[in-house]
């Protein structure tokens, strides 16, 4: 416990935060610098056109440089804070002199910033700072009248963890349903009642003539626009707008213009197909995205080396989620979907422990709020899209802070090694979500034993802990080099990053800045939950690399799950064991209130996204409502989809017969990872799947070169590679600026793909056609 005149000590130490955020700032300079450097003489020949929108301004690399350089920094500070404390090394004048010149730097620093670069917060932090007072008036109001909301609060909680078990268990068990993410395989739409095919009503539609009809009817003032939908005369955006028009709709109703109403079937068939559309350009639907998980678990079943299997989500996640699909009946698409189940468990065992952890009271319904909010912040078709959010990934995480909290109160060893293991445990999982869990582990136990002298005498002990650590890091080496990753070295650079949100990463900095600061403060406690803080503060600065690498929205649900956490043990921290003037209770109370309500009505919010936003679940259902469904039989699928499996059948009978007696298969298309994975093949080319991981010019020349070297018998190959046509009838109306950049990366790709067709083409001699892929045999 500390005075009231420590108080003044506490908002001194937020002097120190401009100075870390300059650091972090310069930090970034000099990462950006370094990347450049190592990537120029790696010799990498990046092609812009194969990766997805290639932003060149990707910041994965200099974040992870810029906090290993603010954890040096702070290291050191720490540490000397500490000796000045037991030793008194420097004047206490001398040092605060030192610190009020430094934030005058930084702050100089940090308005030239603001007058050559623009504000430091852009308007969204003056939104979120009215919408926080708006929080704080609704919370004095509810202690002005002292309403008891924790029984608002507990319904709220129950309602939204019913919802969340509901939707698992539907996911998992009930019908599965695939988008059709094949630009070249038509599909079935229904306009004004009737089915009609995709590509013939687009052959009647011209882009010329919408803009021709929506600016006579303009005039006419028969349909109104929003007056900034008026400055850009995007067919897309008319679509979108005319889509949303009530006026519009009900100026149809008696109206029998038939250029009105050929207008009105435009715009219905741009909605029904618009969010499958987005998925079919981008050639990264549901079973893109599986097949990350699918085809690993596929070629390890069929036998294909280990050393050449590219596990991205990790060897021991794969052979889970493999365990569950066999228990349900057998490995197949429909039944991936099972693994959901694994939801369930991690929720619980996450309840469990912060209950364990905070008792029942406010932190405890807090953490169950952000567990709840990192499921809804995310909408229902990144949820059945993107199996890197799945928590099998990540499931040893509240294990091993359980694990670390008995050992920090019971001083028990048994829990060290337990939490050790544990650890080792969540490496095997996932090698990047179980690496970053170690090295925090690692982080909090240091400090841990650097301040408890009982444990810092006992040099045996300490010794025989590290060696004991240090296994891991070289489990982690050894399961780094038995299996296949490529793909890390462009992660790490940056190159799937597609921009970032500017509100999120200044939220990011301020959130690194002030888990630093706490850390200063807390320098002198040596208790428990200090220790918690500091695992699961450095595991979220790592866990933050998972939302850096792409810079999507979709990837900050689970490093924002470990920060609000360590926000939360921070607040328990200071309420508990450092402030103690006299009406701390009533600030803290306060404090609660808007929090809470904060967390509640986010929480509120985007689960209302999660069921009616763009990507949420009642506009994917309208994908199936709006088009003919189709029913796979075909072994291994148990789907529906809008795609039907008569395209599939021939094509994989076509595989049979020329592979008989073969698992591994050449095979050059878009189609690979589907058509392998159904006819229980791998492909022996160099990478599982061609067209999302040709990175760059030497990924083409590899698989060139493995052609050439085992000159197969049979190769597979693409229609669309023999008689290359990449206009894409969907142009006429879908023409935003992200449309036409994926649309120009997805041809890109399909042109990569033909220079490996290409190279061996005269080799090869056709003998068998279907609707998707050729055979061709080579010439004797």
């Amino acid at each position: 416990m500390i005075d009231n005149n420590k108080l003044k000590n506490f908002l001194a130490y937020f002097n120190l935060s401009a100075f870390f955020l300059v650091i972090f700032t310069y930090s970034l300079f000099v990462g950006v610098f370094l990347r450049e450097i190592l990537f120029s003489k790696s010799g990498f020949y990046f092609n812009s056109a194969t990766i997805f929108f290639s932003n060149y301004n990707a910041l994965l690399l200099p974040y992870v440089f810029a906090s290993i350089v603010c954890f040096i920094i702070f290291f050191i500070y720490y540490n000397w804070l500490y000796r000045r404390i037991n030793g008194n090394i420097l004047k206490k004048n001398i040092v605060d002199n030192i610190l009020f010149s430094i934030f005058l730097l930084s702050f100089c620093f940090l308005l030239v910033k603001y007058l050559f670069y623009g504000p430091v917060f852009s308007e969204t932090f003056i939104i979120v700072t009215l919408f926080y007072g708006f929080l704080v008036v609704i919370a004095g109001i509810f202690l002005f009248f002292d309403i008891k909301t924790k029984y608002l609060l507990n319904i709220v909680i129950s309602i939204l963890l019913i919802l969340i078990t509901y939707e698992i268990l539907n996911i998992s068990f009930g019908k599965k349903f695939i988008m059709n993410e094949y630009l070249q395989i038509d599909e079935i739409t229904s306009v004004e009642g009737s089915y009609v095919s995709n590509e013939k009503f687009l052959s009647l539609v011209y882009g010329d003539k919408i803009l021709e009809l929506y600016n006579k009817y303009k005039r006419n003032n028969r349909i109104t626009l929003k007056k900034q939908d008026l400055a850009r005369l995007d067919i897309e955006i008319i679509m979108e707008r005319l889509r949303l028009n009530e006026k519009f709709d009900r100026y149809l109703i008696n109206e029998r213009d038939e250029e009105v109403k050929m207008l009105k079937n435009i715009v219905d068939f741009y909605s029904q197909n618009r969010l499958e559309y987005i998925h079919r350009n981008m050639n990264r639907g549901q079973i893109d995205h599986t097949s990350y998980v699918l085809s690993p678990i596929n070629e390890y079943t069929n036998g294909k080396p280990l050393k050449e299997i590219y596990f991205q989500y990790g060897i021991g996640s794969a052979i889970v989620i493999k365990k569950i699909m066999e228990l349900f009946g057998g490995i197949s698409i429909g039944n991936y979907y099972k693994s959901y189940i694994l939801y369930l468990p991690y929720f619980i065992v996450f309840i469990l422990v912060f209950y364990k952890i905070f008792g029942y009271n406010f932190y405890f319904k807090t953490s169950i709020l952000i567990l709840i909010l990192s499921f809804f912040v995310n909408s229902y078709v990144v949820l059945i899209l993107a199996p890197g959010i799945n928590p099998i990934l990540h499931f040893m995480d509240v294990i091993v802070l359980f694990l670390l909290f008995r050992y920090y109160t019971s001083k028990n060893s048994i829990y060290l090694f337990l939490s050790f293991f544990s650890s080792i445990l969540g490496i095997y999982l996932n090698l990047n979500y179980g690496l970053m869990g170690y090295l925090a582990l690692i982080i909090s136990l240091f400090f841990f034993f650097k301040e408890n002298e009982y444990i810092k005498n006992n040099t045996a002990y300490v010794l025989k802990v590290m060696i004991l650590f240090s296994l891991g890091f070289l489990f982690y080496s050894y399961l780094s080099k038995l299996t296949k990753s490529e793909s890390f070295i462009y992660m790490i650079f940056g190159f799937f990053n597609f921009g970032y949100y500017t509100s999120v990463f200044t939220a990011i900095l301020i959130y690194i800045v002030l888990g630093y600061i706490s850390l200063a403060i807390f320098k002198n406690l040596k208790n428990e939950f200090k220790y918690l803080f500091i695992f699961y503060f450095i595991y979220s600065i790592e866990l933050i690399t998972y939302y850096m690498w792409s810079g999507l929205y979709d990837h900050i649900n689970i490093p924002l799950t470990s920060a609000l956490i360590s926000f939360i043990l921070a607040g328990y921290i200071y309420e508990n064991y450092y402030f103690s003037f006299n009406s701390k209770e009533k600030y803290f109370n306060l404090f609660k209130m808007v929090f809470t309500l904060f967390l509640a009505l986010f929480s509120l919010y985007f689960a209302k996204n999660f069921y009616v936003g763009k990507l949420g679940k009642i506009n994917f259902q309208k994908i199936f409502k709006y088009h003919k469904t189709y029913q796979w039989t075909i072994d291994k699928s148990d789907f529906y989809s809008t795609i039907s499996q008569d395209y599939f059948k021939d094509s994989l009978d076509i595989i049979k017969k020329y592979s008989k007696g073969e698992k591994g298969i050449y095979i050059i298309s878009k189609f690979d990872v589907l058509l392998t994975f159904l006819t229980d093949k791998y492909s022996k080319m160099h990478n599982f799947t061609l067209g999302p991981t040709l990175f760059t010019s030497r990924e083409v020349e590899k698989n060139i070169a493995i052609l050439n070297k085992d000159n197969p018998s049979y190769i597979f190959v693409d229609n669309d590679l023999l008689s290359p046509n990449f206009y894409d009838p969907y142009s006429v109306i879908f023409d935003s600026s992200f449309n036409k950049i994926e649309r120009y990366a997805r041809m890109r790709k399909y042109m990569e793909m033909k220079k490996i067709f290409d190279a061996c083409q005269l080799k090869y001699k056709l003998v068998e056609q279907g609707k998707l892929i050729s055979v061709f045999k080579l010439k004797l």
